[in-house]
């Protein structure tokens, strides 16, 4: 069979069925694009021709137009409750892992031998389970019942457009209706098409218009049920969440006064242990030495005078200035001596931190008539009544607190009791320094006790 006298197929026959409804739907959906935009069309055109005055336009219904601002008034406090109530929720959840975060910090804190540990970690797993319970509650009866409620104004926002979309329709329909009875030219298969198309249009604005003059009021209306509702499950739940922290936290107080009263009888604590102590105390004998030993005093050319063995008379500590009395160079004129004065007691003070090898070594004569002070003695500090004895520093110190004294090695120290004998600590001592009256604390091995 040739080509040309092949039967044709019907178009429906040559494609499978699918894409035949799939070309079918196509063309519907063309279709309908299409009529939606000689709707826009009509509409933009029939509201310019209401603004220039050429097409009658409906007038408006201040009831309806009460509804309406009654609905955005209360849309905008819905928005704005909540956004507020989305604030708070998050308050919460942060008040809670920062409750939380607190008690864990308490927790570790709080020693093993304090009074009732395991009940204060009882009571902040209490109370975290409280803040997770009353997050719980905020989240599911308050905020998503606002949610709920938030979530029907869009939809009836739509169809108060939809109803001023329909009333414009109405409008270009009478208006075509008009347009047709009015035409000299009468057309009666045309005029009764505009009046189908009027009826239509009308009953199509009716029915939105009804709609919304009965859900609009009853909408506003319900404002009063749910505040009321969403804020007694808002405080309700506050009230039972802040009466349960608040017994958690007075039984945690009782336990803490009981911690205080307990660490105020001293039960806690921390043991004092003594100063350390510093380096050992050197002999007098090797103060002494040292003090000879001073290069200043080695090999000194320019004095007049033999350097004095003072290991010649010392004994138990002490020195004893007459023996190596020093030599006066020749041609001088040696002064009397003790031995010339009759019936003289002749005594010595040498202080040992203060041997003074250059100066002259002359004894101070016991009678008071014939004792010439020393310039410095009318200024010395008078001595504290309370002395116990007196010692000599045998190192420096630097004070440590501002309760210690700083001294140098050599100084004369009086050593007086403490004010109150529980401060006396191990190694300490409590002392008044010769040379400015300053009174402190000083370590006992910088120090060399004096014989009286």
């Amino acid at each position: 069979m040739s080509r040309q006298n092949r039967p044709m197929v019907p178009r429906a026959d040559r494609f499978p069925s699918g894409r035949v409804k799939m070309a079918e739907g196509g063309r519907e959906a063309k279709g309908g694009v299409f009529a939606k935009s000689i709707k826009r069309a009509t509409r933009a055109k029939e509201r310019f021709l209401q603004s220039i005055g050429k097409a009658e336009k409906s007038e408006k219904d201040e009831t309806f137009q009460d509804y309406v601002g009654n609905f955005n008034n209360q849309q905008a406090a819905a928005v704005k409750l909540q956004k507020e109530l989305k604030n708070y929720a998050n308050s919460v959840k942060a008040m809670s892992l920062a409750s939380k975060n607190l008690n864990d910090a308490l927790t570790e804190a709080y020693g093993d031998d304090w009074p009732d540990k395991d009940e204060v970690r009882n009571s902040q797993d209490s109370m975290d389970l409280l803040w997770s319970d009353y997050q719980e509650k905020v989240t599911r009866e308050v905020l998503s019942p606002v949610n709920t409620y938030q979530s029907q104004f869009p939809e009836v926002k739509q169809r108060i457009a939809k109803r001023g979309r329909k009333l414009v329709d109405y409008d270009a329909a009478r208006h075509t209706l008009a347009t047709a009875q009015q035409s000299k030219k009468r057309d009666d298969a045309k005029l009764q098409k505009a009046q189908d198309e009027c009826q239509k249009a009308k009953k199509v604005y009716d029915d939105v218009n009804n709609g919304l003059m009965d859900e609009l009021p009853a909408l506003h209306d319900s404002r009063i049920g749910f505040y009321v509702s969403t804020f007694q499950a808002l405080f309700s739940s506050e009230q039972r969440f802040h009466t349960d922290m608040s017994q958690l936290k007075s039984r945690l107080g009782d336990t803490l006064e009981k911690l205080q009263q307990e660490a105020n009888t001293g039960k806690f604590a921390t043991k004092r242990l003594p100063r350390s102590p510093g380096p050992s105390s050197p002999s007098m004998a090797e103060v002494v030495e040292a003090a000879i030993k001073k290069p200043s005093l080695q090999n000194d050319t320019d004095h007049p005078y033999e350097s004095v063995d003072l290991h010649a008379g010392m004994k138990n500590g002490e020195v004893d200035v007459n023996v190596g009395k020093p030599k006066l160079p020749s041609g001088e004129i040696e002064g009397p001596s003790a031995k010339d004065v009759p019936d003289a007691e002749v005594e010595a003070t040498v202080d040992p931190g203060k041997v003074d090898l250059e100066a002259d070594v002359t004894p101070n004569i016991a009678d008071g008539s014939d004792r010439i002070p020393s310039p410095t003695e009318n200024d010395k500090p008078s001595a504290p009544d309370d002395i116990l004895y007196s010692v000599i520093t045998t190192h420096s110190y630097t004070r440590c607190d501002s309760d210690e004294l700083s001294f140098e090695t050599g100084e004369t120290i009086y050593i007086i009791p403490f004010e109150d004998p529980d401060d006396a600590d191990e190694g300490w001592l409590m002392g008044v320094k010769v040379s400015d009256s300053s009174k402190g604390l000083l370590p006992e091995n910088h120090t060399k006790r004096l014989q009286t």
